[in-house]
């Protein structure tokens, strides 16, 4: 095999070098074979597709999508029901708010929380990293933030509209404004700095 073999033309062409082992396309059908049986055979150009670790991340980034989406929504309906003199709307709203914490932000939070704790366990990350904590601060921050600010305070707003307390209301809405944006800018925070990882 290592000798000079003669061509169509009659010239001698030095010979074919051997493939090597598990090569090329063949060979990567081959390694995926072998994989199934021993996956300590794995074939480098076929990395092993994480699969609880994409199943969590999805849901992690619709949770948070979710989380902040409504934070945002939610500031954008209390400015324009500000603007109106319908004390019944806004009443109406606040109520609404109360619910939404129990029912969908809470539940987000918690959702958040567990599958970013899952994604640090089975990923490359770790607790240490600074986005990684500032991450979860901000999850346990924000997620304290509904029953010790935003439920009290929207209650309070919906008694007031409901009892002809205009002021007490307002006065809980500016605290309640004052709370949103920062809710909202820590989680903002928090997505830029698990998209950057610095």
């Amino acid at each position: 095999m290592g000798e000079l073999g003669p061509d169509r033309a009659g010239t001698r062409q030095p010979p074919r070098a051997e493939p090597t082992e598990h090569e090329g396309l063949v060979g990567v059908v081959v390694d995926v074979a072998i994989t199934r049986h021993d996956p300590s055979h794995a074939h480098p150009a076929i990395p092993e597709e994480p699969v609880v670790r994409n199943v969590l991340l999805i849901v992690h980034i619709a949770a948070i999508a979710v989380w902040f989406g409504g934070s945002i929504m939610n500031g954008v309906i209390n400015a324009k029901i500000a603007g109106t003199n319908d004390m019944s709307a806004k009443a109406t709203l606040a109520r609404s708010e109360v619910n939404l914490g129990t029912q969908v932000y809470m539940p987000v939070a918690i959702l958040t929380l567990l599958t970013g704790i899952g994604l640090v366990v089975v990923g490359d990350f770790q607790f240490e990293s600074i986005w990684v904590s500032f991450g979860f601060l901000a999850i346990i921050v924000s997620a304290v933030l509904g029953p010790v600010k935003f439920k009290p305070l929207s209650e309070q707003i919906a008694a007031g509209y409901e009892g002809g307390d205009v002021a007490a209301a307002e006065g809980a809405s500016k605290q309640i404004a004052m709370w949103s944006t920062v809710n909202t800018l820590l989680l903002f925070v928090a997505i830029v700095l698990m998209v950057i990882k610095p």
